[in-house]
């Protein structure tokens, strides 16, 4: 069940008009980006892509990381990805 329905036509070139309820329930502006996903009823998803801006904030804030620890924590990262290709093997 949905709250709302409606159609749109796809163009010659598979675009497809938002319809302003689908637009404005999800804050979807011009130059938005969305993602479309196939759930397991072969429904598609759509939804909208949350910019740097909306995000700023969320997350915590630790202790700052120099950049000696970031190429410390990426080296321990692709050792780790490779010892488990290797196990699969």
């Amino acid at each position: 069940m949905y709250a709302m329905n409606a159609s749109s036509k796809l163009t010659t070139k598979y675009q497809v008009t938002l319809p302003s309820y689908v637009r404005d329930s999800l804050g979807i502006k011009p130059s938005d980006k969305v993602t479309f996903s196939i759930n397991l009823k072969n429904e598609v998803v759509l939804k909208k892509v949350k910019s740097l801006d909306e995000v700023m904030g969320s997350v915590k804030s630790g202790k700052p990381i120099d950049e000696i620890d970031i190429h410390k924590i990426a080296r321990e990262h692709v050792v780790d990805l490779y010892k488990k290709k290797w196990r699969l093997q």
